[in-house]
C-alpha cells in the first residue's frame, strides 16, 4: 500500500473513557472504549497499516487506547511505543513538532493517539489549505495521511488525507 518514499501518518483519538476519575489523566476506557479501539487496530491491520512507532499521550486512556490498537493488530514484533506527557496539552502545531522530534527516519508508518480537539486540529493542519475540511474525531477515530517528506521535514500542508475512519460505537 505504500510506494517509495511515502509515508503513513495516523493520527487517532483516544477511546471512549469513564466520566471521572481522582483527576482528568487517571480517567480509563469504557467497555466501549475497549472494544472501539481494538476494533481500530483489527481495520489498520487489514489496511494493511500497522504502525512501525507509536507516539501516545500520557493519560491513562490514552495508553489503554494504544493497548488495545496493538491487541487489534496482532502483529509481532510489537511497535516501539513512546509516551510523551506534553501530548496531553498539546496544540496542533505540538503534535506536529512531536512527530518531527520523535518518529525515527526508518519508520514507514507512525500513530500519534492524543486528544481532541487537538487531533482532529492537526489532520487538518497537515493537509493543504485547499483540502482541508472538519473532520468528525469522535472516539476512537482515526484519520490516514500520507506524508512524502522525511518525518524530520514534516510541516504544516505536508499531508494528503487518504482515510478516516469512525467507529460505530
Amino acid at each position: 500500500m505504500t510506494q517509495p518514499g511515502q509515508r503513513r501518518l495516523v493520527l487517532m483519538r483516544h477511546g471512549k473513557a469513564e466520566p471521572s476519575a481522582s483527576d482528568d489523566l487517571a480517567r480509563e476506557l469504557t467497555e466501549r472504549g475497549r472494544r472501539d479501539s481494538r476494533t481500530a487496530g483489527e481495520q489498520l491491520a487489514r489496511e494493511q497499516l500497522t504502525p512501525d512507532f507509536i507516539l501516545v499521550s500520557s493519560a491513562a486512556r490514552a495508553r489503554s487506547t494504544v493497548s488495545e490498537v496493538c491487541a487489534g493488530l496482532d502483529e509481532s514484533p510489537a511497535p516501539e511505543i513512546r509516551v510523551l506527557e506534553s501530548l496531553y496539552e498539546a496544540d496542533a502545531y505540538d503534535v506536529i513538532a512531536a512527530c518531527v522530534a520523535e518518529i525515527p527516519a526508518a519508520a514507514v508508518t507512525a500513530l500519534v493517539v492524543g486528544h481532541n480537539p487537538t487531533i482532529a486540529g492537526t489532520a487538518d493542519l497537515l493537509q493543504p489549505e485547499s483540502g482541508r475540511g472538519s473532520l468528525s474525531f469522535p472516539t476512537a477515530a482515526f484519520a490516514v495521511l500520507s506524508v512524502e517528506s522525511p518525518w524530520a521535514e514534516l510541516e504544516p500542508g505536508k499531508g494528503l488525507l487518504l482515510h478516516h475512519h469512525t467507529p460505530r460505537g
